[in-house]
């Protein structure tokens, strides 16, 4: 018996545990449907499967129901008719106004979806990044000049009063740091706005390269607070078998533009991932929106199994009652918790037993 009666209760549970776990996993796909093809895809399949369980599951206990169903009215039980009836007209007028919705929502997805990869708007993106290059192209054109003036006007031979000349041309509008640099890329020379800095800021194997092989470099470079413009230019110092050596500047940008650039690239680069994964997403949408469907449309026949009960369980309690006291046998008192048309009837019966007992 607590067997049977565990079984029950599980069998009663299942389909609310499964409604839940639908429900839960279209909300973690809604979430997570814009994410990256690989974080997606990771963890889509066992959603889907967990989804599709539930749906089976409440599958199951709606086609148990209606054997059941069909069993009650082949053996002619009363109320059993009246049931199969309630769940034909209830599932009949909740049915329809889902297909609508469902219809009407995979317009408005297509539409929305649409919205989201704007021609305009990945223009105006595109656009900025092009503006960002163009005045990083500009900025470093301007500073290698500058750079260029500054070589030709400083005398490299006098090592007395070449640091004090190069702190000249240092200030927080110009370069911020001016260094001698050797064929090495060791530092024989350095000035720097900031006096306790005592470290120079050496270029890489490859800007050094650049440098010796070209004469020049200059191009940004990520710094720990934004952006720089390294600008390296090779000088020949006056006199006869002097060593050239490389006059390097570092010209750091605003720390706004540094951001600015950073949050339209990222932009720019989640809306290309949108327009990359649109069909996935599209058909990610659709497929959670069939989800929560199917999800309404099984709970309404179950929602209509459990309303057609309890409509047709007086008139079943009823017809058995009047079949025991048509063979002579007075039925026990039927409860009576309904407050309608229904209630007076089996409380009318209840009198009418009762007087007859007497």
């Amino acid at each position: 018996m607590r067997h049977k009666s565990w079984l029950r209760r599980l069998i009663r549970v299942a389909p609310w545990a499964a409604v839940l776990l639908v429900l839960l996993s279209a909300l973690y796909l809604v979430i997570n449907v814009e994410q990256e093809t690989t974080q997606l895809s990771r963890h889509a399949l066992w959603v889907f499967v967990s989804a599709t369980l539930a749906l089976l599951i409440l599958l199951a206990v709606i086609v148990g129901r209606l054997l059941r169903l069909r069993q009650r009215v082949a053996a002619n039980e009363p109320g059993a008719r009246l049931t199969a009836r309630l769940v034909k007209i209830f599932s009949a007028l909740a049915l329809p106004p889902v297909v609508v919705l469902y219809l009407f929502s995979l317009q408005f997805l297509s539409e929305t979806v649409e919205g989201w990869l704007d021609v305009q708007t990945e223009q105006a993106l595109s656009q900025s990044i092009e503006l960002g290059q163009l005045f990083m192209a500009l900025r470093t054109r301007e500073v290698r000049s500058e750079l260029q003036r500054i070589g030709a006007v400083v005398d490299l031979n006098d090592q007395a009063t070449l640091a004090n000349e190069l702190l000249d041309y240092v200030s927080a509008s110009g370069p911020t740091e001016i260094n001698i640099l050797n064929r090495s890329g060791l530092a024989e020379l350095s000035v720097h706005i900031d006096p306790s800095a005592v470290v120079a800021n050496l270029p890489n194997q490859f800007a050094l390269t650049q440098t010796l092989e070209n004469g020049e470099y200059a191009a940004a470079e990520p710094t720990d607070d934004g952006l720089m413009i390294r600008v390296m230019q090779q000088i020949t110092p006056l006199g006869l078998g002097a060593t050239p050596v490389i006059l390097q500047a570092i010209y750091p940008l605003p720390a706004e533009f540094s951001q600015m650039a950073n949050d339209i690239e990222q932009a720019y680069y989640r809306y290309q991932n949108v327009a990359f994964l649109r069909g996935r997403l599209e058909q990610s949408l659709v497929l959670i929106l069939s989800l929560v469907l199917l999800l309404t449309a099984l709970l309404a026949i179950v929602l209509a199994f459990n309303a057609a009960r309890r409509v047709s369980q007086p008139v079943r309690d009823l017809a058995l009652a009047t079949q025991e006291l048509a063979a002579g046998r007075f039925p026990e008192k039927m409860p009576s918790d309904a407050g309608d048309e229904l209630g007076f009837l089996v409380d009318s019966f209840n009198t009418m037993t009762t007087e007859l007992a007497q």
